[in-house]
């Protein structure tokens, strides 16, 4: 039992050090302060091949993208990504398998058109979270693996040259936030609900 846990403890450092070293930088230099465990979060995107979203309001100014990452303690983690360009809405999403302290491997990839109907409705809930002016980490928190036990919601958008990220780990997040986060999950048509709950209570629609 002793060497299982020294050998997946060896392996998460490994691991974190390669990320810091290797790994692009994911946010825009102390957006989220000096309390946010920073490295965490690039190793679950480098494991599913996203790039640094916050680069693109330089490159690509004419999309909009949201971009969440899921990262539950117990069950595998997936980044969903919607792009609206022209009048064309594309969903990616990304899981990969759970195998304890490290990211795993993709397991599921999938791409899928969205109606406009469906953009609508995510831009309402948008708008309820007021994603755009909430702070993005509360500095009274110890970064994301201050809730051990609980899961992260990151996400990130960009919009006419803007970016901005928030990062709410149970039970930071508030309804509104969980409703929109659970949106973007649900529209993957992946089956997520059960896992949802086991971090969350039912929302009310």
């Amino acid at each position: 039992m002793f060497e299982t846990y020294a050998a997946a403890f060896l392996l998460l450092t490994f691991w974190r050090f390669l990320s810091s070293h290797v790994a692009p930088t994911y946010f825009p230099e102390n957006i989220l302060g000096e309390k946010f465990d920073a490295s965490f979060y690039p190793e679950y995107l480098t494991a599913m091949e996203e790039p640094p979203l916050w680069r693109l309001t330089k490159q690509q100014p004419g999309k909009t993208i949201f971009r969440l990452c899921w990262i539950p303690s117990f069950h595998p983690a997936m980044c969903v990504k919607v792009v609206k360009e022209d009048n064309v809405y594309t969903l990616h999403a990304v899981q990969i398998e759970y195998i304890g302290p490290v990211p795993g491997r993709i397991v599921v990839r999938k791409t899928k058109r969205l109606s406009e109907n469906e953009w609508t409705r995510l831009q309402a809930k948008l708008t309820a979270s007021r994603f755009w002016q909430r702070k993005p980490f509360r500095e009274d928190r110890e970064g994301f693996l201050g809730a051990t036990d609980g899961d992260a919601l990151i996400l990130e958008g960009i919009e006419n040259g803007a970016y901005h990220v928030v990062v709410n780990s149970d039970p930071d997040a508030d309804v509104e936030y969980e409703k929109l986060c659970l949106e973007l999950l649900e529209l993957t048509g992946l089956n997520i609900k059960q896992t949802w709950l086991e971090y969350h209570e039912e929302p009310s629609r």
